[in-house]
């Protein structure tokens, strides 16, 4: 076998795979000073879901941060990596954790990406997230932890 058809291989073998990922994962991203999101810059998937190869197979980016710096290749069965940031090409820890299904689609919700809807902040009504976000000059995911917030939801630390 040549060295390519092996690469997969020994990859996962390594011993510090796991450090490695994770220093790609932090020079793959840049830092949004005003959410605290780590966001991809590399490829991105048609759904605006960042993309990385990792463990020998293409996987959501935000997946394989959840694997890197939390140490498990797998996710136990039933729950899925979710973004309490709402913001689908963050990778970073603080703003990943597990839910059902159910329960990430209500945060879904939550986060307006369900279709638009109305938006109250500090009691001016906008059209949408989008509207509210122009508006305000703030971006989309800062409207919408403002939101979670203000309903007693948001369950990681956003800065």
């Amino acid at each position: 076998m040549t060295e390519t058809a092996n690469r997969g291989k020994w990859i996962n073998k390594e011993v510090d795979y796991l450090a490695r990922l994770r220093s790609e994962i932090l020079s793959s991203s840049t830092l949004d000073s005003e959410t605290g999101c780590m966001l991809w810059t590399k490829s991105l998937q048609s759904n605006g879901y960042g993309q990385k190869r990792a463990f020998g197979k293409q996987m959501p980016a935000h997946r394989a941060s959840w694997f890197a710096f939390n140490g498990d290749k797998k996710i136990p069965d039933g729950l899925e990596v979710a973004h309490c940031c709402g913001n689908k090409s963050c990778v970073n820890p603080d703003h990943l954790k597990l839910l059902t299904h159910t329960q990430n689609m209500r945060e879904r919700c939550i986060f307006g990406n369900a279709g638009r809807r109305k938006v109250t902040i500090n009691s001016i009504e906008y059209r949408s997230v989008a509207d509210a976000a122009i508006s305000l000059g703030k971006v989309r995911a800062t409207i919408r932890n403002y939101e979670r917030k203000q309903q007693g939801e948001l369950t990681c630390q956003t800065t």
